[in-house]
């Protein structure tokens, strides 16, 4: 059972209880990610998420961080999004309090120096570069470009060389004593402590028992999508000019291939979410989908293949990825439209749609026996208005599936990103 409280800061507490554990999975997340950037911060959340790390006035440096939670098994980690930046830790119940207080401490408590900052940029340079030599990645980032083209969500999270030079320490703390306040965050807690407990303890942190202090950020994040001029995206292996790079085994192997449609709703669509899911499970989300049986029975390909949604709150996009040598690219790309084809014409079989979404939800109820899922779902969830269990499916009929099918995976419309050589 769900239950919900506000603090006085405007901190939200989404609480779940379950007896059976002994660990707490707290998720915290700051409703501030990288479309609430304008062109002076764009990369600021991202560079935030690696400065809270830093050090605070209590906890000066890295390393004494990194101890309170190395010293009691604890496990902590962060990630910057669109939409959100998520801070997430898993300890004993025992501690609990720990736990809490420290990474509130870091979150509305951080000490941004200029030197941890320089520090900051070049490990952040560095992640812009492992993107670049993970063919996989660029290739899905291209397609994320043509996918969401004309809003700040085509724009990579942590930022590019350009605008992570351009961060300064002063526009830096200004977005972060803007979007780092407890009214700002939502905090999911799955543990096995009682409710009156978790209130107690958090009543002892001073930052979320102060007087409540609004938002006020003024940049106003673009949103509406724009037709791209060109539909494909294709990029050459620059190693291949290099006999010397080829012959230490740096040469592409593989043809990559992405290729997505786009949704104007996102998930906090629920219905529209929940049928889109399902397609995509259909389609390429396990050994027995339609695409990949399809690859492996006509080019022998097939083992890197990966169909998903990736769902925005107010749009999204079906998204397929795969790999295959480059003398089946022809092949490749006919089989895979010829699928999509199939799919737009026919729809799916009343009989495959039940088993797909037989088989999805109970994927799903296996996902909730996972104390972190939950609490990770809802610290995701929450900021939009969602605060339904993620078994809450809503009801959908074969009909509406094949309807948001012709709707909107006409292969006509569909967007492409390859690199190869």
């Amino acid at each position: 059972m769900s239950k919900f409280y506000s603090f006085p800061s405007g901190l939200h507490l989404i609480y779940h209880r379950n007896p059976s554990i002994e660990t707490s999975s707290i998720v915290l997340t700051c409703k501030t990610g990288s479309i609430n950037e304008d062109k002076e911060y764009h990369g600021a959340s991202h560079m935030i998420e690696h400065m809270v790390f830093r050090g605070t006035a209590k906890y000066p440096d890295v390393e004494s961080i990194s101890k309170v939670f190395d010293n009691i098994g604890a496990d902590i980690n962060a990630i910057t999004d669109t939409n959100i930046t998520k801070y997430s830790v898993k300890c004993h119940s025992n501690d609990f309090y720990k736990c809490i207080s420290v990474l509130f401490d870091m979150l509305c408590c951080s000490i941004f120096s200029l030197k941890n900052l320089q520090n900051e940029k070049k490990i952040v340079k560095e992640e812009l570069l492992e993107n670049k030599d993970d063919t996989t990645t660029e290739c899905l980032l291209n397609l994320m470009k043509l996918l969401f083209h004309g809003t700040d969500y085509e724009r990579d999270v942590i930022g590019d060389s350009r605008t992570i030079n351009n961060l300064t320490l002063k526009n830096l703390l200004e977005y972060y004593k803007t979007n780092y306040i407890p009214s700002n965050m939502f905090l999911s807690i799955h543990t096995n402590l009682s409710y009156d407990i978790i209130l107690r303890e958090l009543k002892k942190i001073k930052f979320v028992a102060k007087k409540k202090i609004n938002p006020k950020s003024s940049y106003i994040s673009k949103l509406d999508y724009t037709e791209p001029e060109n539909k494909l995206v294709v990029k050459y292996n620059k190693l291949l000019k290099s006999s010397s790079r080829e012959y230490f085994g740096l040469r592409l192997k593989q043809t990559h291939l992405a290729i997505g449609f786009r949704f104007p709703f996102g998930f906090t669509d629920e219905k529209r979410d929940y049928i889109a899911s399902i397609i995509a499970r259909y389609l390429g989300g396990t050994m027995s989908s339609i695409i990949y049986v399809a690859l492996t029975k006509t080019i022998g390909a097939g083992h890197t293949i990966m169909c998903d949604t990736i769902m925005k709150p107010d749009q999204g996009c079906l998204l397929f990825y795969t790999s295959f040598e480059h003398s089946k690219m022809d092949d490749a790309i006919r089989v895979i439209l010829d699928v999509f084809e199939n799919l737009y014409e026919k729809g799916i079989s009343k009989d495959r749609f039940e088993k797909e979404k037989n088989a999805y939800n109970k994927g799903v109820e296996m996902d909730m026996e996972d104390p972190m899922y939950l609490a990770e779902y809802f610290a995701e969830m929450s900021p939009f208005g969602i605060d339904s269990m993620p078994n809450d499916f809503p009801k959908i009929t074969i009909e509406e599936t094949n309807r948001l099918v012709k709707e909107y995976l006409n292969p006509k419309k569909c967007m492409m990103s390859m690199i190869t050589k």
